[in-house]
């Protein structure tokens, strides 16, 4: 056995001898034999290593709803040194930054993928990646796309005590921008003929 930076180390210090195994892979098992020589006898330690393999980690989903043309982040943290690699992937295929997905990292270990106008072929499960030395681990987000909310206002107008010109007028102080908005066939025809031909 010959050291490796940062793998073997191998320690004389007079009477102590020491084998030091860093960054243990699978590779490292099996059995490891020390002799001891001198003049009048020779002595053999023999050490049996085991390595055992660590298994991936995967979370629970956690579900995720965003509106239709709406934006959402999925966020993790990671911790290492060095930092682990963190992937995104959707459907198992890995996420490339594009109009609609985002990536980004910093230096302190959050990973972000952010989804803007998310429409409903965006839905399904994103995980993340954490790759480190010995295993893999998966946070999972279940991203659900939903309707887009569309508010409405609804305006109530006093009409008591007032004449039928008087009516109209309100009538048209009131919902004359509205219908404007959206043009004139939007606007039913009776409606359409007191609002615009009474002058």
């Amino acid at each position: 056995i010959y050291p490796k930076p940062n793998h073997i180390i191998i320690i004389d210090d007079g009477p102590a001898h020491t084998l030091q195994l860093l960054d243990v892979q699978l590779s490292d098992a099996g059995t490891y034999k020390a002799v001891v020589e001198s003049i009048s006898s020779t002595t053999e330690l023999i050490s049996q290593v085991t390595v055992r393999d660590v298994p991936d980690e995967s979370s629970e989903p956690v579900d995720i709803h965003v509106s239709q043309g709406g934006s959402c982040t999925l966020e993790c943290q990671v911790t290492g040194a060095p930092l682990p690699e963190v992937i995104w992937t959707r459907d198992d295929q890995q996420i490339k930054a594009n109009e609609h997905y985002q990536i980004e990292s910093s230096a302190n270990g959050n990973h972000r993928l952010i989804i803007k106008n998310a429409q409903y072929e965006h839905a399904g499960r994103y995980v993340a990646n954490i790759k480190q030395r010995v295993r893999t681990q998966f946070m999972n987000f279940d991203v659900i796309i939903t309707d887009r909310k569309v508010s409405t206002t609804t305006t109530k107008i006093n009409l008591t005590g007032m004449s039928q010109q008087e009516q109209i007028q309100q009538i048209q102080s009131q919902v004359r921008p509205l219908f404007l908005h959206f043009g004139l066939q939007d606007i039913p025809r009776p409606l359409n003929d007191i609002l615009f031909n009474t002058a």
